[in-house]
C-alpha cells in the first residue's frame, strides 16, 4: 500500500465518519450529503465536475485529446461550465443529467490509460 492510497482511504474514512457524526447532533440538514445533495440542485456544476472526475477514474483508455490542448481544453470546460453555473444560463436540471453530461467530458479530455 503506497502513501497515495493511505491518504485515500483514510480521507474516505474521515468523511464517512464526519457524516455520521453530524447526522446524529440535532441541527438539521448539516450532513456533506444533505449539503452536496442540496447544493447539485442549486448549481449543476458541482455534479458536472463529479462526473468528469468518473469519466477520468473510471473510463479508462487513451485520451482522445492530449498535451498542452488537454489541460487547456479541460480549463476552457471548467471556466465556461462555472460561468454557466454562475450566470444561471440553463434552467433547473436534475443533478443526475449533469453528472451524465461530465462523464464523457472526463473521458475524451482527462482519460488514463488501463493500469495506469
Amino acid at each position: 500500500m503506497t502513501a497515495t492510497d493511505i491518504i485515500i482511504v483514510a480521507s474516505i474514512v474521515c468523511l464517512v465518519l464526519y457524516d455520521i457524526v453530524v447526522a446524529t447532533d440535532r441541527v438539521s440538514g448539516n450532513t456533506l450529503s444533505e449539503r452536496i445533495r442540496d447544493a447539485a440542485w442549486r448549481m449543476p456544476f458541482y455534479p458536472f465536475a463529479a462526473g468528469v472526475l468518473c469519466g477520468h477514474w473510471f473510463w479508462n483508455g487513451e485520451a482522445v485529446v492530449s498535451g498542452w490542448l488537454r489541460g487547456a481544453a479541460l480549463v476552457i470546460v471548467g471556466v465556461a461550465a462555472l460561468i454557466v453555473d454562475r450566470k444561471r444560463l440553463l434552467p433547473p436540471v436534475n443533478p443526475i443529467l449533469a453528472l451524465a453530461a461530465g462523464v464523457p467530458v472526463g473521458r475524451i479530455l482527462w482519460a488514463q490509460a488501463a493500469g495506469s
